[in-house]
């Protein structure tokens, strides 16, 4: 009022100061550029690095110990949250085998801006968080712990679902009639979680699983990690350049508009799926094959600055991107087709197929214990996860008898996931039957003048 007040020509002087001011959009995108340089100074040259993913492997060994493959889901899932559709994980094994641990090894390499983090004692907190879930991924310790009804899960099956938070409720006052009220916490979002039982059909259907072992062997790793460090043979990591880098990377891409990375060998992969693994046998492939293409691309954006760029200034994945994530998918793949098998419950059909060939008819956890060389509480545990899952059965469930346990459900026999080797072989074989094709067509034609002439088949768009 002041200012209008002593100003004769108001109008005017406004009109110039609209047109002066510096929008938000502006602001926000001086202020990321700022950040995303010191984020590049801090990286120290990873993202030019031949060895990035040979070297993310070596720093996670040096905090996990065992099968790298759970952490580094745990990593490929945390990069997806800058993808259109992010993953949904789930490592699913008994209690103390380290799903936590395994979700930690990969956030550790990432900025806090990368996931949100919620309790099982905050259902209805998160879903009011004031904090955004675009391009992030939620991470939730206990799954098992969480409402399977209500508003509540019917918010985490939207996230699930929709890759978004929609919550519908309703608003009284006391001067109206109650009214619907719709939240939505825009996307995209993933979930990353743990559980030690298995998922319901909705859920299981739209997530990828990951099972950890509990055997004897993996225990005395960890307690040979633990020693090492409490006599100060294990360097504490540093993962500052990591975290700069992976920051550098999101807002790369939401500088970019989230640019979704091409994969030009994908329709050769999905045929090698089909011969190799059978991947069309079980319905649920048609989302499983979604996230597997999102788990490539996000290895490929991993490699943004090592990776060409198509007409559309999109990243172009190439086989090595493949490779580097096969390295984690067979292991998913095979426990999500196999509705959460894990080796341990593999492992327990096996010992039970091996002591019934040996004439055995009544077998108990001791003996299955005693055959696989594991104690009797870590039997329990196995055998109580495979009845679950149905692959095994407990013939004395009802009696209230010690258990006897008989082979259940037939456990779905596949091959290996495709090697990379397979994958680079079937390209080089569509660029020869392509090759055959072109000049096909120019013999056809007699002169490629006179008819229209057939771009020859490349693997790369042009840059």
């Amino acid at each position: 009022n002041d200012y209008y007040l002593s100003c004769d020509n108001f109008r005017e002087e406004l009109k110039i100061l609209i047109e002066e001011a510096v929008s938000f959009a502006d602001l926000q995108s001086a202020e990321d550029a700022k950040e995303q340089d010191e984020a590049l100074a801090k990286s120290g040259g990873l993202l030019d690095s031949q060895f990035l993913w040979k070297n993310l492997k070596y720093y996670m060994g040096q905090e996990y110990v065992g099968d790298l493959y759970p952490a580094q889901m745990s990593y490929i899932t945390l990069m997806s949250g800058n993808l259109a559709t992010p993953v949904n994980c789930m490592f699913i094994a008994a209690s103390s085998t380290g799903k936590n641990a395994a979700m930690d090894a990969g956030k550790r390499f990432f900025p806090p801006t990368a996931y949100e983090e919620i309790s099982a004692g905050s259902e209805r907190s998160f879903i009011y968080s004031k904090a955004s879930f675009e391009h992030k991924i939620l991470i939730m310790s206990e799954f098992d712990s969480w409402p399977t009804d209500g508003a509540p899960a019917a918010a985490m099956r939207a996230v699930i679902t929709d890759s978004e938070l929609i919550y519908d409720t309703v608003i009284t006052s006391s001067d109206g009639p109650p009214e619907q009220f719709r939240l939505i916490k825009k996307g995209p979002t993933g979930l990353m979680s743990s559980t030690t039982g298995s998922l319901n059909q909705q859920e299981s259907t739209r997530m990828l699983q990951v099972s950890l072992t509990g055997s004897a062997e993996q225990t005395k790793l960890v307690h040979k990690l633990i020693a090492q460090k409490a006599a100060g043979k294990r360097t504490p990591i540093d993962y500052a350049e990591y975290v700069a880098m992976n920051r550098w990377i999101a807002l790369e891409q939401k500088k970019n508009g989230y640019s979704e990375p091409i994969i030009p060998y994908a329709e050769k992969l999905t045929e090698l799926l089909w011969d190799k693994y059978g991947f069309a046998k079980q319905e649920r492939s048609r989302r499983d094959l979604d996230q597997v293409m999102t788990c490539i691309k996000a290895v490929a954006l991993m490699h943004i600055k090592q990776r060409e760029l198509d007409g559309e200034g999109r990243i172009i994945s190439t086989p090595d991107d493949y490779g580097m994530a096969s390295e984690v998918l067979g292991h998913v793949i095979e426990t999500t087709q196999e509705e959460g098998l894990s080796k341990n419950t593999r492992a327990l059909v096996n010992a039970i197929k091996e002591l019934e060939s040996e004439g055995m008819q009544q077998i108990s956890q001791t003996d299955l214990a005693k055959h696989l060389d594991i104690k009797k509480g870590t039997a329990s545990k196995w055998c109580k996860e495979a009845v679950e899952s149905g692959y095994i059965v407990n013939a004395d469930a009802q009696s209230g008898t010690a258990n006897e346990y008989q082979l259940g459900e037939a456990i779905p026999e596949g091959d290996s996931f495709p090697t990379l080797e397979e994958l680079e072989a079937a390209i080089q074989e569509g660029l020869s039957i392509n090759k055959i094709r072109n000049e096909q067509q120019v013999n056809s034609l007699g002169n490629t003048k006179t008819g229209v002439k057939q771009e020859p088949f490349t693997l790369f768009p042009k840059s």
